[in-house]
């Protein structure tokens, strides 16, 4: 066989990736499953090598087999939203393999806005209303208004307010009638129409929660529900399947970059195929928006800090598994890390140090981007940080945060929402 005449490219690169209707059957992805993707490293066969140790009457090595044959990748993302709030972002199949659930909340009046009202002490009047304009902010608000002079339909007026959360400013509008068959306006462009039912005295209070469009990810410790994705590797004219791919997943956050997720999965191993490289349709992946002082904020125990990084990893233990009749590639734990780099607040405003030597338990929130459509949305329950660690960066005072996501009730320690 003659030598070839050039080398194969390396850097003729397209990986593919598509979310499998059953686990371990090619899902076949086209160019229209192209990753927007870098840094890829992709160990195509790993195993475990038996040797076979039998005596033999000289010395020498001994042949071995090649037992539990799998293909390793990991590989990097932009961290974009879909363009649109609540349609899935281009890296759902991946997310849905690393052991999260998605939750769909559409941008329509019946999905953001609440559907009843809450009312404060004491009762009095009541209202009912139809939604009819979407909420557009991404994050959540709950509106409440005041009575300030009694009466019903027509009569009745308030004060609808809501209060400043995160870059969203206060908002208060005074002397708001509330009458039948009228819109009322909300904030971030919701309204509703209501139909007073008791009439309202004065002081009389309702609150009407306004809900984030999004698709939002979270935990799922059931593994008959986590996904899995066929990944397709093109290196030249080679191409190299991964079939019944899962792993774990890190999200990564750090001033002046743009956000990205890296991915690391193992699949089942398949012989390489010559195949024609097919042209990618990246259409779906919106340009990332890079971290900055006015796209992006950081929250720990309900105080906004200043931070140069953030880091989410959801540290799952996978692994393939075979045993005589079954062959799977298993999420069986996990351990989710956060960590991040901040400016050390006063003391009086947040003890870091006595959070972490009382083990108390905060939350912490990242929100990166301001605009719907491609807004990404960190909410951790529960949260116990290791010893802050002392730095310096030009002179200020800064401490690194490691913390420890804890589940409260189960597969409720994280939210990953794209809005």
């Amino acid at each position: 066989m003659p030598i070839l005449s050039s080398p194969k490219n390396y850097r003729e690169q397209i990986l593919l990736a598509k979310a499998e209707a059953s686990y371990g059957v090619d899902a076949g992805p086209t160019g229209a499953n192209a990753l927007r993707c870098y840094d890829v490293q992709i160990k195509p066969l790993q195993a475990d090598k038996k040797t076979r140790s039998y005596i033999q009457p000289h010395l020498g090595a001994r042949p071995s087999l090649m037992a539990m044959q799998r293909s390793e990748i990991s590989f990097k993302v932009e961290a974009c939203g879909a363009g649109v709030a609540g349609e899935l972002p281009p890296h759902h199949d991946l997310l849905r393999a690393c052991a999260l659930n998605s939750t769909q909340v559409a941008a329509t009046p019946t999905s953001t806005i609440a559907s009843i009202a809450t009312y404060g002490a004491g009762g009095g009047g009541t209202v009912t209303y139809t939604r009819t304009a979407a909420y557009a902010g991404v994050l959540a608000r709950t509106v409440t208004a005041t009575c300030t002079t009694a009466g019903a339909s027509g009569a009745a007026t308030f004060t609808i307010a809501a209060p400043a959360v995160g870059h969203l400013p206060a908002y208060n509008v005074t002397n708001v009638t509330l009458t039948d068959g009228t819109a009322l306006a909300l904030p971030g462009g919701a309204s509703i129409t209501p139909t007073v039912g008791t009439a309202f005295t004065v002081g009389n209070t309702f609150s009407i929660a306004l809900t984030p469009a999004e698709t939002r990810y979270e935990r799922t410790s059931d593994r008959a529900t986590h996904g899995s994705v066929s990944l397709y590797m093109m290196i030249d004219d080679e191409r190299h399947k991964i079939v019944g791919a899962r792993g774990t997943v890190k999200l990564v956050l750090g001033i002046g970059e743009f956000p990205y997720f890296e991915f690391s999965m193992t699949g089942y191993f398949a012989p390489p195929e010559l195949a024609v490289a097919p042209i990618g349709d990246f259409s779906d992946w919106t340009d990332p928006l890079h971290i900055a002082a006015d796209s992006s904020s950081l929250w720990l125990a309900n105080k906004e800090l200043v931070a140069n990084n953030a880091e989410l990893d959801l540290a799952n233990t996978y692994a393939l598994k075979e045993r005589i009749g079954r062959r799977a590639v298993r999420i069986n734990e996990w351990a989710t890390k956060f960590t991040s780099t901040v400016e050390a607040p006063a003391l009086a405003d947040l003890d870091l140090w006595n959070v972490s030597q009382s083990r108390t338990r905060i939350t912490a929130q990242v929100l990166h981007g301001k605009v719907p459509g491609n807004a990404l949305f960190i909410d951790l329950a529960s949260m116990q940080i290791d010893a802050p660690s002392p730095s310096e960066d030009e002179s200020d005072y800064m401490l690194g945060i490691t913390g420890d996501v804890l589940p409260v009730q189960g597969d409720d320690e994280l939210k990953l929402c794209f809005r």
